[in-house]
C-alpha cells in the first residue's frame, strides 16, 4: 500500500529536483556576459512510478533531472568556424595590400614613385635627342657650342635620372624582402598559437571522454573546446568530425591534428628548399619521423593568409619589379651599346648593370654620363630610340643570329619592307646603315638598331610584329629570289622571359645549367620563382590557328619544351627550339620566316601568341604578356588596387557572413535574461509547493505519532 513516507519522498524529490535546476538557471545568468557559454536546459523527467495489487494504475514516485542539455546548433558551428577561417586569411592579405599601398604610392594618387621617374628619364633622353640634333647641325659656333653644354647637360640629368630610378627599384625589392622575413616571423608565432590550441583540444577531449563514460553531459568543458576550435580556426584550416565517445579528431586533408583523446601532431617550420630566408610548414604525423611539409594544404585561416601574403601576393610584385627592370636592363643596354664614342667608334657600353631590381645600378663607366651615347647612324638616334622606349614592348622583338653583313653592305635589290602595316621603300645602293635609318623615321611605332660588334639586328615595335617582303613595285616576289632581305638578314620573332628565374643570395641553387634542363619541374622547384602545377595545357595562337599541348612538372624539362615545339609539326609555321640563357637566367621562344599562304613565297614574319589553358607554365618561365615599357608599372599599382578593393570586399562579407551566423547561434543559445527568471520562478513555485506538500506531510507524521492510541478527549 502506498505509505506516507513515500509521500514524504516524492516531495523531498521534487525538492532535490528543482533546485538543481534553479542553479542550472543560476548558472546560466552567471554567464551571460560570456561569450563562449551555451545556455543549459534541466531536462525535468518522472521518476519510476510503482505498481500496488489492487491499486488501478501507478503510483507516481516524483520527479528528477534526467539531463542537463547544453542548447547548440551544430551545423551553424560548423559555419562560424568556416566563415573565421576564411576572414583570418583575408584580415591577413588585406593587411599585406595595405602595406604594399605604402610601397606603390600611386594607387593613391601620389606623384613621385617611380612611375613619374621613369617619365622623367624618357623626357630626358627626349631632351639630349633634341639638344643633339642642333648641336649637329647648327652653324652657328656660339649657338654650337650652347647647344653641345645642353648635350653634356641633359646626360649629366640622365644619369641622375637612372640612379633615382635604380635606387627606387633597389629600395622597393629590399622592403618587399623584408615583408616576406617579417611574415617568416609571424609563421613562427602563428604555428606556436595553432600548436597550443591543438593540446588544449587535445585535452579537453580526454576530460569530454572521461566525463561521458561516467554518464554525465561536460557541457563546460564542450564550450571551452568550441572556443578553442573556434580561435584554430581563425589560425588555420582544418576539417573535423565527433566520435561516440564525445572526442573530435581534427585534420587538415586527412592530415591529422588531433586524433581524438589519443594525442595531437604539432605543427613546426622547416627550412625552404626554395627560399633559405624563408620557412615552410611542417607536420610531425608520426612519433620520431621528420616532418611533411604542408604548405600548400594549409589554404585558410591566419596561416593561410601569411603563406599566400608572403609566397603569392608579395612574390607577385617583387617579381613583376624585377621583371621592369630586367626588361630595361636588357634593351636599353641592348641599344646603348649600339651608340658611338667620342672617338666615333661603337661604344659596347653598358647603360645598366645588375640583373633585376634589387641589384640594378647605372654603370660607373658612363663616368656621371659624360659617357652616354646618343646616336649612330644619325645625330641623334640611340637618343630618340630610348626616348620612345615606353612605347615599346618589353620581351618581344625581331632579331637574328650573328650575321656576315656590316653597316656598311648594301642590300643589293629594290624593295620594300612591311612591317606592321608601314611601307618602308629601300633600294639596291642601300646599305644596312640608311635602311636602319628609314627604320627609324617610324620611331614612334617602330625601332631599329645595328649592333656592329655582334653583327646582329633588334627590332621593337609597340605591339606584336609583323613582316612582309615586297617588290618595290609591291608585289610579292619570287620565292626562289636569294637576295630577300628576310633571307639575307634571317630575322626571327623572339619572345623572351622578362625577369631571371632565380633569386641569387636568397635561393639555395642560383643558376640553371644545361645539366639542370634534364631534371624534371619538381626537383627544379628551388631555382624557380613560382613552383609549377602538377599539369598544364599551352596554346598556341599563330596564323589563325590554335594549337594545344599538354605539360607535366614530373616530366624532364627539356620535354616540356618538347612539347611545345612539337606541336609544330604539319603545321605551315616553326617555332625555333627553347633556349636558355644561363649567364642571364632567361628563357625564350621565337619563330622563323613561314611562306606565304597566299603565294607560296617565304617572305613573311608573323608573331605567335602562346598562352596557359590550364596550369602556370608560362608564369613559371616569367614570359609576360605584351605589355609596353610605359604600362607595366601602371599595371603593377593597377592590380594592386583591385587587389586592394577586393580584399576589402572579401573580408567584408565574410564578416557579414560571420556576424549573420553567430547571431543566429545566438539566438538559440545565448542566454535571455528574461526566459531565466521567468524558468526560475516557475522552479521556485514549484519548490514552495513541495515545501508545502512537507508541511503537509509533517502534520499527517505528527498526527499519526503524537495522537496514535490517545483518546480524542485528551486532544489538544
Amino acid at each position: 500500500m502506498v505509505t506516507i513516507n513515500a509521500a514524504l519522498n516524492t516531495a523531498l524529490r521534487s525538492l532535490t529536483t528543482h533546485t538543481a535546476a534553479l542553479n542550472t538557471t543560476n548558472h546560466n545568468i552567471a554567464n551571460m556576459n560570456n561569450e563562449w557559454y551555451s545556455k543549459q536546459i534541466a531536462i525535468i523527467t518522472a521518476t519510476e512510478a510503482i505498481t500496488y495489487i489492487g491499486i488501478k494504475g501507478q503510483i507516481g514516485t516524483g520527479s528528477k533531472i534526467g539531463s542537463i542539455e547544453r542548447v547548440r546548433d551544430i551545423y551553424l558551428d560548423k559555419q562560424i568556424m568556416l566563415q573565421r577561417q576564411y576572414l583570418g586569411k583575408w584580415e591577413m592579405l588585406n593587411r599585406t595590400y595595405e602595406s604594399l599601398r605604402a610601397i606603390f604610392p600611386e594607387i593613391d594618387g601620389i606623384t613621385g614613385g617611380l612611375e613619374s621617374q621613369l617619365q622623367e628619364f624618357y623626357d630626358d633622353w627626349a631632351k639630349l635627342a633634341d639638344a643633339a640634333y642642333r648641336a649637329e647641325t647648327e652653324t652657328n659656333p656660339t649657338l654650337k657650342l650652347q647647344y653641345q653644354a645642353e648635350v653634356e647637360a641633359a646626360r649629366r640629368e640622365i644619369f641622375q635620372t637612372a640612379q633615382g630610378i635604380t635606387n627606387y627599384f633597389n629600395a622597393k625589392s629590399s622592403t618587399l624582402t623584408n615583408m616576406q622575413i617579417e611574415l617568416t616571423k609571424d609563421l613562427r608565432l602563428t604555428i606556436q598559437s595553432i600548436n597550443q590550441y591543438l593540446r588544449q583540444i587535445h585535452e579537453y577531449n580526454k576530460q569530454i571522454a572521461n566525463i561521458y563514460s561516467i554518464g554525465q553531459n561536460p557541457n563546460d568543458i564542450l564550450d571551452k573546446r568550441n572556443e578553442a576550435m573556434n580561435k584554430l580556426a581563425e589560425l588555420i584550416n582544418f576539417d573535423y568530425g565527433t566520435r561516440s565517445d564525445g572526442t573530435v579528431v581534427l585534420h587538415i586533408n586527412g592530415h591529422i591534428l588531433v586524433n581524438g583523446a589519443d594525442g595531437y601532431n604539432a605543427l613546426t617550420t622547416m627550412g625552404s628548399i626554395r627560399d633559405s630566408k624563408q620557412e615552410d610548414v611542417g607536420l610531425f604525423e608520426f612519433l620520431g619521423a621528420p616532418p611533411v611539409k604542408i604548405n600548400d594544404l594549409i589554404t585558410k585561416g591566419r596561416l593561410g593568409g601569411i603563406l599566400a601574403a608572403r609566397d603569392e601576393a608579395i612574390q607577385w610584385y617583387k617579381i613583376q619589379l624585377d621583371n621592369l627592370a630586367s626588361s630595361m636592363i636588357t634593351v636599353i643596354n641592348r641599344i646603348h651599346r649600339t651608340g658611338l664614342d667620342d672617338s666615333g667608334k661603337q661604344s659596347n657600353l653598358d647603360f645598366f648593370i645588375g640583373s633585376r631590381a634589387v641589384d640594378i645600378s647605372v654603370s660607373p663607366e658612363l663616368f656621371a654620363g659624360a659617357k652616354i651615347t646618343y646616336k649612330h647612324f644619325g645625330s641623334n638616334d640611340i637618343a630618340n630610340i630610348i626616348a620612345n622606349l615606353e612605347n615599346k614592348i618589353v620581351n618581344n622583338w625581331l632579331t637574328n643570329a650573328t650575321l656576315s653583313i656590316t653597316a656598311g653592305t648594301t642590300l643589293g635589290r629594290n624593295g620594300i619592307l612591311r612591317i606592321n602595316g608601314i611601307d618602308i621603300a629601300y633600294n639596291s645602293n642601300e646599305t644596312v646603315a640608311s635602311l636602319i635609318n628609314k627604320i627609324n623615321t617610324n620611331v614612334s611605332e617602330v625601332s631599329a638598331i645595328f649592333d656592329e660588334t655582334s653583327r646582329k639586328i633588334y627590332i621593337f615595335s609597340n605591339q606584336l610584329l609583323v613582316v612582309q617582303e615586297l617588290n618595290s613595285n609591291g608585289t610579292v616576289p619570287n620565292s626562289n629570289f636569294n637576295t630577300l632581305l628576310l633571307q639575307r638578314f634571317d630575322l626571327y620573332q623572339e619572345k623572351q622571359s622578362s625577369g631571371p628565374i632565380n633569386y641569387i643570395g636568397s635561393l639555395i641553387k642560383n643558376s640553371i645549367t644545361g645539366a639542370d634542363l634534364s631534371k624534371s619541374w619538381d626537383t627544379m622547384d628551388i631555382i624557380l620563382n613560382i613552383q609549377p602545377y602538377k599539369y598544364g595545357t599551352v596554346v598556341v595562337d599563330y596564323n589563325n590557328i590554335r594549337t594545344e599541348t599538354q605539360w607535366n612538372n614530373q616530366e624532364i624539362i627539356g620535354a616540356t619544351i618538347s612539347n611545345i615545339i612539337g606541336i609544330t609539326g604539319g603545321k605551315p609555321y616553326m617555332l625555333l627550339p627553347f633556349s636558355f640563357d644561363t649567364q642571364n637566367q632567361r628563357f625564350s621562344f621565337g619563330v622563323k620566316r613561314i611562306t606565304d599562304p597566299s603565294t607560296g613565297a617565304p617572305n613573311m614574319i608573323i608573331p605567335f601568341v602562346m598562352n596557359d589553358k590550364v596550369g602556370n607554365l608560362i608564369q613559371t618561365l616569367n614570359i609576360t604578356e605584351n605589355i609596353k615599357f610605359g604600362e607595366y608599372y601602371s599595371i603593377i599599382v593597377g592590380r594592386l588596387e583591385g587587389e586592394l578593393d577586393t580584399s576589402i570586399n572579401i573580408m567584408a562579407q565574410y564578416e557579414a557572413s560571420l556576424a549573420l551566423y553567430k547571431q543566429m547561434q545566438d539566438n538559440i543559445t545565448r542566454v535571455n535574461e528574461d526566459e531565466e527568471l521567468a524558468r526560475a520562478r516557475a522552479y521556485q513555485r514549484a519548490y514552495d509547493a513541495s515545501v508545502r506538500l512537507l508541511s503537509i506531510i509533517d502534520q499527517m507524521l505528527n498526527m499519526l505519532i503524537n495522537r496514535t492510541a490517545t483518546p480524542s478527549d485528551r486532544w489538544e
